[in-house]
């Protein structure tokens, strides 16, 4: 289902001395040597050194696209937050080294190192990140194609954001358990938490979102064969869209025409569907 199937987790990022770490003032991503790093540190306490190292290994697997290279450095968090356990910054360390091993398909070793962040987040009851930790399990077992666990770990994600209050992390856990269900092909499961999920995301104001959620309805529909239904829920996501600032969201609006054309083509009105076709990739 798009983009949606990948859950949007929210990711602390440590400023540094006005800037990303990892960046120079204009945004292009450097290397800082060791010994320059060092030297920048070499006042701060170790709490600071470990979120500096554990933002600086984040922003090289984002934004960079160097897992190698964010390995280096969440490790080398990780050595530095043997001195502070059962810190909020080592669990964070730990949770971005899963991510790592996760892009990297080490799964076995993304799960232990979640675990170990379970732990943590449990004993300083940071619920939001706690859930945070199982939709991340859900991600895993996702890309596993272990759609079950997949499942457990979201509805878990979905618990703890409902306790905390995250509403990003409740409208995300939402509209995964919705993919999964999609995919189980429990269809009525899928529309019922698409729709809570869409209806969370309204207080948010991220019509983007709001669009996404909208087709994965429609192409839910579309499965079904209720193709009136479908036309109704895709046309209201490309609406949605139309609204926006184009720049940015082409991608999504050109998906979005896609899937009317598709359900014009199933409703045999083909000249209709060829005009968004035609729309999809202007």
């Amino acid at each position: 289902m798009k983009n949606s199937l990948q859950i949007a987790i929210v990711i602390l990022f440590l400023s540094f001395a006005g800037y990303m770490p990892g960046q120079d003032k204009a945004g292009r991503n450097v290397v800082l040597t060791e010994a320059q790093i060092e030297k920048m540190l070499a006042d701060e306490p170790i709490e600071k050194q470990v979120e500096f190292y554990d933002s600086l290994a984040n922003n090289f697997r984002i934004q960079g696209k160097d897992t190698v290279k964010a390995l280096q450095y969440v490790n080398k968090a990780l050595e530095l937050g043997e001195q502070i356990p059962y810190s909020f910054a080592l669990a964070h360390a730990l949770f971005i080294r899963s991510k790592c091993y996760r892009d990297m398909l080490k799964y076995k070793k993304a799960l232990k190192d979640l675990d170990s962040a379970l732990v943590i987040f449990k004993r300083l009851d940071e619920k939001a990140w706690v859930g945070t930790v199982y939709a991340d399990y859900g991600n895993i077992y996702y890309k596993k194609s272990d759609y079950n666990k997949a499942l457990e770990g979201y509805l878990k994600g979905l618990e703890y954001g409902e306790k905390s209050g995250d509403k990003e992390l409740t409208n995300i856990c939402l509209n995964n358990v919705g993919n999964i269900y999609f995919l189980n092909k429990n269809y009525d499961k899928a529309i019922e938490y698409y729709l809570k999920s869409y209806d969370v995301n309204k207080s948010s104001n991220n019509l983007a979102r709001s669009a996404s959620i909208l087709d994965n309805i429609s192409m839910v529909y579309t499965t079904k064969g209720e193709y009136d239904m479908a036309l109704v829920y895709a046309t209201t996501a490309a609406k949605t869209v139309e609204k926006m600032d184009k720049t940015g969201n082409v991608g999504l609006l050109g998906e979005i025409y896609m899937n009317i054309g598709t359900i014009l083509n199933s409703m045999k009105k083909q000249d209709s569907a060829l005009e968004y076709y035609k729309k999809a990739y202007q």
